[in-house]
C-alpha cells in the first residue's frame, strides 16, 4: 500500500514549497471554472423556465381566443343559414327595417278598463282580503 504521509524532511527546499502554492491556485482555478459552470447551468435553466412559462401562457390565451373564435363562427354560420331560405330572409328584413307585407296592418290589443261597480277587493270573501293584507307576496 502506498503511504499518504508527506515526508516534509525530504522535501523541504524552496521548490517544493512553490509547488505547493501552484497545486493550490491550480485548485483555486479549477474550483472557479467549475463553479461558472454551475453558475452558468443554472442560468440557462432559469431562462428556459421562463421561455417555458411564458409560451404556456400564450397558450392559453390562444386556447381562449380559439373558443372565442368558434363560438363566433357558429353565430355566423347559423345566421348565414337563416339567410338562405326565404322565410329567413323575411325575418331578417322585418326585424331590421321594421316593414310589413302589403295589406299587413298592426294589430293593437287594448284591455278594458274595470268597472267602477265592482268592490275594491275584486269580489274576493272577508278571508281572502284579510289573508291578501297580512301575506303581501
Amino acid at each position: 500500500m502506498r503511504d499518504f504521509k508527506k515526508d516534509r524532511s525530504i522535501r523541504s527546499g524552496r521548490g517544493a514549497r512553490s509547488r505547493q502554492y501552484l497545486n493550490m491556485a491550480l485548485g483555486f482555478v479549477v474550483m472557479a471554472a467549475l463553479g461558472a459552470v454551475a453558475l452558468g447551468s443554472a442560468r440557462a435553466a432559469w431562462d428556459m423556465y421562463q421561455k417555458f412559462s411564458d409560451a404556456s401562457a400564450a397558450d392559453a390565451a390562444a386556447q381562449s381566443e380559439l373558443a372565442g373564435m368558434q363560438a363566433q363562427y357558429q353565430g355566423v354560420s347559423g345566421t348565414v343559414s337563416d339567410l338562405q331560405t326565404e322565410r329567413g330572409l323575411e325575418a331578417a328584413i322585418r326585424a331590421r327595417y321594421g316593414v310589413g307585407k302589403p295589406g299587413e296592418g298592426e294589430i293593437d290589443i287594448v284591455r278594458q278598463a274595470t268597472t267602477s261597480s265592482q268592490s275594491v277587493g275584486g269580489g274576493q270573501n272577508w278571508l281572502e282580503r284579510l289573508l291578501g293584507a297580512v301575506v303581501i307576496w
